[in-house]
């Protein structure tokens, strides 16, 4: 082994090698442990998954996309172990010039790999362990978004916040009565938590028709886009109310609300209640261009 495939076997984060003709030169002890190999051929490449357990498409891995010359920054990805246990893992993947790397030479590229599974499981426990859940929606209140977004910023993780609020909510408490309204209000926290992953996090704000998302890891604003067309298609949706206790036909009634959305992408050290300000900013620019819209912070 030379100097530097001995330097980058003691390193903390895993590092995969391979050579423009897609041979695995190095594989490092950590991404051994962490990719659940033992060899160097590629069958580990089938065990990467997006961050919602669905396959990495081919062209998109990380190390074939630095094989075409790009730089890969930042990438979250699920590694689906042999003995059934899944690690998560933000990629980097770049080109490199192979002289000097395990005695090759030509070009070729190299991925590295730093387990995330620990903070993501803090990041969890965190949550759980902030006081203050919203009695209607039972979710965790704006203080408690506002613990975890701060320790998901310290770990380094990118992210994105997404301020909603509803719109047509006052109408329906004065036409419907406040039980209507919270009936509401939780119809629609399952349907942002369904618009999201499993790990995002969703709250309510200052106990009102405002909602704050957390998306962790999401850096490219097309990404927080997505999610946000998905939050303003889902709460579109009529919601069904119960009958009022007095009728005695009990009819169901329906009411209709749309929302406005602010996206905001962390800036390097940004102080996470500016983060959401600038979320919440964004929001009151999609209210005030017409409502059931989306905008971006600046």
């Amino acid at each position: 082994m030379d100097l530097a495939a001995r330097l980058l076997e003691h390193v903390a984060e895993g590092v995969v090698v391979a050579t423009q003709d897609r041979r695995i030169a190095f594989v490092n002890r950590v991404a051994r442990e962490l990719l659940s190999v033992d060899g160097r051929g590629w069958e580990w490449l089938h065990s990467l998954l997006q961050p919602d357990g669905s396959p990495v498409r081919p062209d998109e891995l990380p190390l074939e996309r630095a094989l075409r010359g790009e730089r890969v920054d930042g990438v979250e990805i699920v590694v689906q172990r042999a003995d059934g246990s899944r690690r998560h893992a933000m990629v980097r993947a770049t080109p490199i010039a192979m002289a000097g790397v395990a005695g090759l030479s030509g070009n070729g590229a190299a991925v590295f790999f730093h387990d995330i599974t620990e903070q993501k499981r803090r990041h969890s426990s965190a949550l759980r362990r902030a006081a203050g859940t919203d009695p209607v929606t039972r979710l965790p209140n704006r203080d408690a978004f506002v613990r975890v977004v701060t320790e998901t910023l310290q770990v380094g993780r990118q992210s994105a916040v997404l301020a909603v609020d509803l719109d047509g909510f006052r109408e329906v408490n004065n036409a419907y009565g406040h039980a209507a309204g919270d009936a509401v209000l939780l119809t629609v926290a399952q349907r942002l938590q369904r618009c999201v992953r499993p790990y995002d996090v969703v709250a309510r704000a200052y106990g009102g028709d405002e909602f704050l998302v957390l998306l962790p890891g999401v850096y490219i604003i097309e990404a927080a886009e997505e999610v946000a067309s998905r939050i303003l298609d889902a709460i579109r949706h009529p919601v069904t109310l119960p009958p009022q206790p007095d009728d005695p036909q009990q009819r169901r009634r329906v009411a209709r609300v749309s929302a406005s959305v602010g996206i905001a992408i962390a800036n390097a050290g940004e102080a996470p209640e500016a983060l959401v300000a600038r979320a919440d900013l964004a929001e009151r620019a999609a209210k005030s261009a017409g409502k059931d819209q989306y905008r971006i912070a600046r």
